[in-house]
């Protein structure tokens, strides 16, 4: 996801709903773009139906300017 970590309250809603989701949060990483832009790309496993869910509450949150998701199944172990 990008977003603009200059808008007040968007790195604490991301922070909230990673911890609110961190049985699905496997992993992130964040860098930066520039002064005001950074991009943050989560590792989650779950359903799509779950991961879709997250998306949108994202997708919701002030700051964030756009949301992209790629799937890929894995077989159980």
């Amino acid at each position: 996801m990008v977003c603009n970590h200059q808008t007040k309250g968007t790195d604490e809603a991301i922070t909230e709903t990673s911890h609110h989701r961190r049985q699905s949060i496997l992993s992130q990483l964040h860098a930066h773009i520039n002064a005001a832009h950074c991009l943050s790309a989560l590792m989650v496993r779950g359903k799509v139906q779950g991961i879709a869910t997250l998306e949108g509450e994202l997708k919701r949150k002030k700051g964030i300017l756009q949301v992209k998701s790629s799937y890929l199944k894995a077989e159980s172990i």
